[in-house]
């Protein structure tokens, strides 16, 4: 009788498949942290929205309250520029600059927080041949556009690339003084 001995597995292909097993959780744990690394560092999320706006007529000026809400949980949001300019029609725009640094929360805006910019147009310094009046219709559905260029910093680190935001608000109304219903008027992000 012949005793027909086993031979144990190869050690080659034991290799193998730990080979192919480590190669996947490597590939497993790459993609963990590339994800992580891209969910925190993601851009914060900014609107803007105009929670106030009236008309003097004594001042020949155009007030309003631009509201900037960083809804991210992480990031703060630094403003490099701010503009705004007001459409009374489609041939008619008053252009200011947004003086950043009045604002509560400085130039930095923290993580889920609002930061409210008050912005002066006078509207006899673009039109100097004219009495300077203003058309009482258009005054009551106005656009206003507001660019500003801003950057994202987690913590104390290193600031994001400059960023140029974009948004509409369509329907501002400088004259509804006492009518709060008016109010907010949301602005949309392009």
């Amino acid at each position: 009788m012949a005793t027909e001995t086993i031979s144990p597995p190869s050690d080659s292909r034991w290799r193998v498949r730990h080979f192919i097993l480590a190669a996947v959780g490597v590939v497993l744990v790459a993609i963990a942290i590339v994800l992580a690394i891209s969910i925190s560092l993601a851009p914060a999320h900014i609107s803007f929205s105009i929670s106030n706006a009236t008309l003097s007529f004594s001042s020949h000026a155009y007030n309003l309250t631009i509201t900037a809400n960083n809804t991210s949980r992480r990031p703060d949001v630094m403003y490099d520029f701010m503009s705004a300019e007001i459409w009374t029609s489609p041939t008619t725009s008053y252009l200011a600059e947004v003086n950043r640094t009045e604002a509560p929360a400085g130039r930095r805006q923290g993580p889920r927080s609002a930061a409210s910019f008050n912005v002066l147009v006078d509207y006899r310094q673009f039109d100097l041949t004219t009495d300077n009046s203003t058309n009482s219709v258009s005054d009551a559905d106005c656009k206003v556009v507001v660019v500003a260029r801003v950057r994202f910093r987690i913590g104390h680190g290193v600031p994001t690339r400059p960023y140029t935001v974009t948004a509409t608000c369509m329907h501002v109304n400088f004259l509804s003084r006492h009518n709060a219903s008016d109010f907010p008027v949301e602005c949309a992000m392009y």
